[in-house]
């Protein structure tokens, strides 16, 4: 229930579902105060353009880049004694896999996790539950496609969790009921802070390994400043990686 609230505050607020209540709303005041709705309704198709361009959703993805690529070095000289991969979605019944599979951004991570794998030999954990109660959790997807398709061994399984903070609590518990303290902690480079606090909350020191960096360009571009649908997107990761933290730090911390 609980997450079903939190989900339904975010399609309110986050976009595209926040700038079309914010239309509505103006839309609705122009039997009231014609400036305020014309106000509103301005201001949503203002925002609704700015978080479309490639220039805005860069900058807001960015401004979560707060850790760097880790260095063959830094992967070598590490106090590292663990691996683990957090979830970020499935695909439900994907015809050519015949069931559920992993969605793009869980593939992102396992496939750096693999990678990391293969050059610390660590042991791995996945983390990651059934949101929707399927029969699957997300973590033990990523075991299969871990192992099947990266012949890579995973260790430990996580599955109950459904949020970030559940990812960090029960894979903690994991985590120290094994003997490991210190971790690679892999996830999308705009998730990372939001996860990395998690974990330290819960007595785990973290080494992030941050995967899928935004690229940075030089000067700016037509293209950067022209609406586009995959812009959108970024800014809505963007945005919710920032409201689920403040969540968090109003709620956990």
């Amino acid at each position: 229930m609980e997450f079903s609230l939190v989900k339904f505050v975010e399609v309110l607020l986050l976009p595209p579902g926040g700038l079309l209540l914010l239309a509505v709303v103006g839309l609705m005041l122009l039997r009231i105060s014609t400036r305020w709705g014309i106000g509103l309704i301005a201001t949503a198709l203002a925002l609704f353009y700015l978080l479309s361009t490639p220039l805005v959703s860069g900058m807001l993805m960015r401004g979560l880049e707060n850790y760097s690529a880790l260095h063959d070095t830094q992967i070598k000289n590490n106090p590292a004694d663990a691996i683990v991969i957090l979830a970020g979605g499935r695909l439900r019944e994907q015809p050519e896999f015949g069931d559920d599979t992993v969605a793009a951004i869980t593939l992102q991570r396992i496939r750096y996790g693999a990678w990391l794998k293969r050059r610390t030999q660590l042991p791995l954990y996945v983390s990651g539950g059934s949101i929707r109660k399927e029969l699957k959790s997300e973590a033990e997807l990523m075991q299969e496609v871990l192992q099947k398709e990266f012949n890579v061994e995973v260790n430990v399984v996580e599955n109950k969790s459904k949020t970030t903070y559940e990812n960090a609590k029960f894979t903690a518990e994991l985590l120290k009921h094994n003997g490991h303290h210190t971790i690679f902690l892999v996830s999308n480079t705009f998730h990372m802070p939001r996860a990395v606090e998690a974990f330290q909350n819960f007595g785990i020191e973290v080494i992030p390994a941050p995967t899928v960096f935004t690229a940075k360009q030089k000067g700016l571009i037509l293209g950067d400043i022209l609406p586009q649908a995959y812009a959108l997107k970024e800014s809505y990761y963007a945005l919710h990686e920032r409201l689920g933290r403040l969540w968090y730090n109003l709620r956990y911390y």
